[in-house]
Order: C-alpha cells, then sequence, then structure tokens
C-alpha cells in the first residue's frame, strides 16, 4: 500500500512539475496542477465526450500556458477558457464526435469538427463563456456569437451534426446566420 502511494505521488509530481526555477515555472506548475485536480471533479460515467476530450484539452493548455507561447506574442489560455471549454464540452451528447482541441493566440480554446474540405466547423471558447463560431457545410456558410448558458446553442449541436454527416447536410442545410 505505501508503495502505491509513494508511487502516485511520484507520478503526480512529475505531470505538474516543470522542471524549471522561477515564477514563470512556478505559474506552469499551478496551472497544471489545476488542470489534474479539475480533472476528477466529475464521475466519468456522466460526461463521456468530456472524458475523451479532456487529455487533449489538459495537454493544449499545459503547452500554452505561458505568454508568447507561439512565438508570435500570443496569450496564454486562461483558466476561464480551460473551465467554459470543459462546460461546454460535457453539455453536448455522449455520442458527439470528438473535437480537435487547439489554443487562439487570443489566449482561447478552439474546438473543431472536421470531415471534408466543405465540412468544417470551428468555436473558440472565450472565459467569459461567449462561443464564436464558424461553419462551412457545402456552399453554406454559418457564423456568429452564442452565449453558453445551461445548455450549449442549439444551432451549434446542428451545425455539428450537419458538419459530421457523410453527406454533408446532417438532418437540415446550414444557413447563414449572424
Amino acid at each position: 500500500m505505501r508503495n502505491r502511494a509513494t508511487f502516485q505521488a511520484v507520478a503526480v509530481s512529475l505531470i505538474l512539475g516543470t522542471g524549471g526555477v522561477g515564477a514563470i515555472a512556478d505559474d506552469i506548475s499551478r496551472k497544471r496542477r489545476y488542470i489534474y485536480e479539475s480533472q476528477v471533479e466529475r464521475p466519468a460515467a456522466y460526461f463521456p465526450l468530456l472524458n475523451q476530450v479532456l487529455p487533449e484539452l489538459q495537454e493544449v493548455v499545459a503547452e500554452t500556458s505561458s505568454p508568447n507561447w507561439n512565438g508570435y506574442g500570443a496569450l496564454p489560455v486562461t483558466e476561464g477558457s480551460f473551465d467554459k471549454a470543459k462546460q461546454f464540452i460535457s453539455m453536448l451528447p455522449g455520442s458527439t464526435p470528438v473535437p480537435i482541441v487547439s489554443a487562439a493566440p487570443n489566449g482561447q480554446i478552439t474546438l473543431e469538427w472536421y470531415r471534408a474540405p466543405k465540412q468544417l466547423l470551428s468555436i473558440s471558447v472565450s472565459p467569459n463563456g461567449q462561443l464564436h463560431f464558424a461553419a462551412l457545410v457545402g456552399n453554406n456558410e454559418s457564423y456568429g456569437t452564442r452565449e453558453l448558458l445551461d445548455k450549449p446553442p442549439e444551432d451549434i449541436t446542428r451545425l455539428i451534426s450537419e458538419v459530421m454527416a457523410p453527406n454533408g447536410h446532417g438532418e437540415k442545410s446550414a444557413a447563414t446566420s449572424r
């Protein structure tokens, strides 16, 4: 039992530690600890999509947690964007396809669903819960900003379905929205 506890403590310190010294290394360690601890908050069975996306989300946040992470002056991804991205993903049905997770230079988390050159959706999640999206489904464009409230916006969930549908049209065809 003691060996297992020691192993877990060493594993957590390796995952969360940076090996660096100074304020930036301390900040990165703090953010990594926050991400690690937030993973343990929710039971796995309740959020199947979040459990699939969370490791990639955590990796992106860890890699982009310091200023200028892209070499072109990018802002660090904020804990607020991380929290709102988790909230949004946890609201989506478990059958939703897994998005590609990345970071935007403005410090927001970006979630992308891509099936083909004319079947794609990109959503940037801001720390205040705004979802900035742009989609192309066939020749139809859709873009705008929605607030993340107590459920995902219906037009965004519809766009995910349309983008990921084999024929590129889902149940309905996309229409321009602003």
